[in-house]
């Protein structure tokens, strides 16, 4: 009976979600986006181990700089974000993610590749966000839970696919060259 009622919420809530070209489009967007970008947690390790050649060093660099590229840009977006509309901001934050992650494959350098790193995840912020607010802003309390939950689950299973496709395709055609193409 519990699988029952959860099922109904779940179908309910993509129901919802379909019935809305904003949530329903942003919810396509970010599924794909994490589809595509969240297997460079993946990467990260491989580009500071046999890229840059800097091992856990690298890596913790790689990692410090991402994170700190997230809190600056946040920060930006809690400060400045309100002045923009959503949907170009969201997209602008997609194309330089992409286009760090592209930048990656031409060069070896490891501080070079943290300030890209940095960057991109400034631009991270950029993208999630303002997908966040808007999907707050235009559901509707009694579907918040729902909305969310499928949301979440889509990103959860992206996620998985992600890193289980750019692990072997990281061993194939090489750590950089799958980073542009996720990029």
């Amino acid at each position: 009976a519990a699988f029952g009622g959860l099922g109904r919420a779940i179908l309910g809530g993509l129901r919802f979600v379909r019935s809305s070209a904003v949530l329903f489009t942003n919810t396509a967007i970010v599924t794909v986006a994490v589809l595509l970008f969240w297997g460079s947690y993946t990467l990260t390790y491989g580009y500071a181990t046999e890229v840059t050649e800097t091992g856990a060093f690298g890596y913790s660099m790689l990692e410090a700089a991402l994170g700190l590229g997230a809190m600056v840009g946040g920060l930006a977006v809690g400060r400045w974000g309100e002045r923009f509309r959503k949907g170009p901001t969201i997209l602008l934050g997609l194309v330089v993610m992409g286009a760090t992650d592209i930048s990656l494959a031409f060069f070896t350098n490891l501080w070079l590749a943290a300030g890209v790193v940095a960057f991109g995840g400034a631009a991270n912020m950029l993208f999630v966000i303002p997908s966040i607010t808007l999907v707050q802003q235009v559901t509707p309390d009694e579907f918040r839970g729902r909305v969310s939950g499928l949301r979440t689950t889509l990103f959860c299973v992206a996620g998985l696919a992600s890193n289980a496709l750019v692990g072997p395709a990281a061993e194939r055609f090489g750590v950089q060259t799958t980073w542009a193409i996720t990029g």
